[in-house]
Formats: structure tokens, C-alpha cells, sequence
């Protein structure tokens, strides 16, 4: 079973500690808070916008290497190298890289995909994590619309509040703000 992690790197023009002053609360107090409202926000207008415009660490892991290859949901380039761990036949870790041995090619389409060559791939130790893929994808716009950091500043607010007063977020209240902004840029 395929399984994908992601992780923010960067927003181009958009920072936790920006989204602090929006809030007018200071970021060294209550970072961890601050973070979770600011990402959930943001990562929440992307799936919205259909859009990625985050910096994104990928791990992808597998028991196997597919056929196909691995299709990764997000739009977006690579940006820097890809690095691949497996476990052999002796379940002894090795790496594996696209520069040293030509078995992974990345094609570009609307989401990601890492075709893998059959004629060279390594045999691999039976094991829920024996194939480990990591790469950094980029957004395919560099910098997101003002209404798009205004959507994500004002649903993360919410989120934020909604952690503060330990109130459950109620999702009408979400869609409205996600709505709105859609109507006008999207």
C-alpha cells in the first residue's frame, strides 16, 4: 500500500509570523497554535482553488515498486533532486537515485508523476516501507493572488479562534469565506 506524506516548506509571500500580526497576537507565544490555524487554512483554499501555490517535502512510501509508477496528487515541478531508499533481498537499505541509476523518470502532468522503468528496477525486501521516494515540489505560481492570501489569513483567524475558545469549526461559516473569494478570483 502506497503511502504519501506531505509537508509545507514554504509559501511564497506568505509567512506564519505575518499571519501572527494579522492577528495581532505574538508568534513566539503561541506558535504551535498559530501554525496549525495558518496551514490548515491554507492547505484547506488549496484543495478549494485546485491549486497548489505551497513549497511541499514529499515522502512517498511503498511496499513495492509499482508497475506504472507513482502518481502524486499535486501540481507542481520538482525542485532540487529526488532521493529513493529500498530494501533488497538482504532487507539492507540502499539508496537509489534517478542521476546514478536511470529507473525513475518524472513526467509532468496535472498531478505529479514518477514513472518507473521496469528494465532496471532493483529487486526489494517484502516490507510496508521497502520503496522511500522524497522530493520537493513547487508551485507552479510563484506568488499567490491577494484574494487568496486574504482568504487564508480570514479562514485562518477562524481556525484560530475556533482553537482558542475550543469551539468546533462549523464548515458553512468555511465555505462562505472559501465562496467568496472563489467568486471573485477563482
Amino acid at each position: 500500500m502506497m503511502i504519501i506524506k506531505d509537508a509545507f516548506v514554504s509559501f511564497p509571500g506568505l509567512v506564519a509570523s505575518d499571519f501572527a500580526n494579522y492577528l495581532k497576537v505574538d508568534y513566539a507565544s503561541d506558535s504551535a497554535t498559530i501554525d496549525n490555524a495558518f496551514y490548515g487554512a491554507a492547505d484547506y483554499v488549496e484543495q478549494i482553488a485546485v491549486s497548489q501555490f505551497s513549497k511541499r517535502a514529499i515522502t512517498v512510501t511503498d511496499e513495492s515498486l509499482n508497475d506504472d509508477g507513482y502518481e502524486i496528487p499535486y501540481a507542481g515541478t520538482i525542485d532540487g533532486s529526488v532521493t529513493v531508499t529500498y530494501y533488497d533481498e538482504n532487507n539492507a537499505s540502499q539508496p537509489l537515485t534517478p542521476d546514478s541509476t536511470p529507473w525513475l523518470e518524472i513526467t509532468e502532468m496535472k498531478n505529479l508523476f514518477l514513472h518507473v522503468v521496469k528494465s532496471t528496477m532493483p529487486t526489494v525486501y517484502d516490507r510496508k516501507d521497502a520503496i522511500t521516494i522524497n522530493l520537493t515540489i513547487a508551485p507552479i505560481t510563484t506568488t499567490p493572488a491577494y484574494a487568496v492570501k486574504t482568504c487564508i489569513y480570514q479562514l485562518g483567524a477562524y481556525f484560530y479562534d475556533c482553537r482558542i475558545n475550543d469551539k468546533e469549526p462549523q464548515m458553512t461559516v468555511v465555505e462562505k469565506l472559501v465562496l467568496g473569494v472563489r467568486a471573485k478570483e477563482f
